[in-house]
């Protein structure tokens, strides 16, 4: 394909989207490839295949190792970078998640980022900009009390606990051994 800018033609190269994550993660960390490939596999411009086929292509990279790895939890469910960094953290503990789970509760029918895979507890990553208005963080409050309600133990990450993994860590093992205790147990 040939563009003019200015008056001059040049050849401008287009990869596909799997070969742009990977080696967008190779250059920026694993954690930036799962952003990435989520947020392609959300829109349709990748697949699953496509990412594998980009990864042995890419073989020989620096760091396509951990990238590899990060791939393997990609998930076009996931609807924001938050979403996608926290399930990454978590994964590197030992912890999977399956985000965007339809829950009913109290007659309302709610969506919520990320469940701990086969426990009641609830992962929701608030990047802050959901709340514009003081309705808002109420009708949110009221969503977890109804959530809350169900037994489910919720745990609210931000983009400031994601500079600190110990902590998100020990507030999702908090909410699992209180789940453990006593409460829903999911299907």
């Amino acid at each position: 394909m040939w563009v003019s800018r200015a008056g001059v033609s040049a050849p401008t190269l287009v990869l596909p989207a799997a070969v742009v994550v990977v080696q967008h993660g190779c250059g920026a960390g694993p954690g930036a490839a799962l952003v990435a490939a989520d947020a392609a596999l959300r829109l349709e411009r990748t697949t699953p295949s496509r990412l594998t086929e980009a990864v042995v292509l890419l073989g020989g990279h620096t760091g396509i190792g951990p990238v590899r790895s990060a791939l393997t939890l990609a998930d076009g469910r996931r609807e924001s970078p938050g979403e996608s960094l926290t399930a990454w953290l978590l994964a590197g503990a030992g912890v999977r998640t399956v985000p965007q789970v339809e829950v009913l509760a109290a007659g309302h029918r709610y969506r919520v980022d990320l469940v701990v895979e086969g426990e009641p507890v609830i992962i929701e990553f608030d990047g802050l900009a959901k709340y514009g208005s003081r309705e808002d963080l109420v009708a949110e409050k009221r969503r977890e009390d109804h959530l809350r309600g169900l037994g489910y133990e919720v745990v609210r990450v931000t983009w400031a606990d994601l500079a600190h993994p110990q902590r998100v860590r020990a507030l999702v093992e908090a909410a699992r051994r209180r789940a453990r205790s006593g409460g829903l147990r999911p299907a």
